[in-house]
């Protein structure tokens, strides 16, 4: 299962069985990160926190220090002044949902997971859990998939006003 809801709200990816599930929210800070890099991605000038803030209704101070990392980390340049504003460093083809992830939360390893476990696994420990293949697995299949969802195609795929009064989620197993 990977689902969106609300263009970029949650992003879930996990295995759903009756009342079992297993899986990984993306943190607030992926989250916002992802619907700033997609919102630049649609623009060919430079867009400023502020602006970016409002468009996607996300906290403008915070925003600000995750748009810093994404500078940092590369995916983003800033030009100061009446023209300046935020653009992607790179085009949004070249730049993955994992590449964000880990940019802001190091991949899986410091990423929000279960309240009940260090792991994506619903062991305490992952190395005592006899199925630690089957989640080492799930892991590098959950890697794997989001490597291959670029900007380009959250982009495409979703437009800011899609889904804005339904709040539907759109399948992106689709393409993958």
């Amino acid at each position: 299962m990977l689902t969106q809801s609300s263009f970029l709200g949650t992003l879930e990816i996990g295995l759903k069985k009756s009342d079992f599930y297993c899986g990984m929210r993306v943190s607030h800070k992926t989250s916002y990160g992802l619907r700033a890099l997609v919102r630049l991605s649609q623009s060919k000038e430079g867009i400023s926190a502020h602006l970016l803030a409002e468009e996607e209704c996300l906290p403008e101070d915070y925003l600000e220090k995750i748009l810093q990392s994404l500078k940092r980390s590369g995916f983003v340049t800033s030009q100061k002044g009446v023209r300046g504003g935020y653009t992607l460093s790179r085009k949004p083809e070249a730049i993955s949902s994992w590449d964000v992830i880990e940019a802001l939360d190091g991949g899986f390893h410091s990423a929000a997971r279960p309240s009940f476990s260090g792991t994506l696994a619903p062991c305490p420990i992952l190395t005592h859990c006899t199925t630690k293949t089957v989640w080492q697995q799930v892991e590098a299949s959950m890697k794997n998939t989001l490597s291959k969802i670029t900007l380009a195609d959250l982009g495409k795929t979703f437009t800011p006003d899609e889904n804005k009064d339904t709040g539907r989620s759109r399948n992106l197993t689709q393409k993958f």
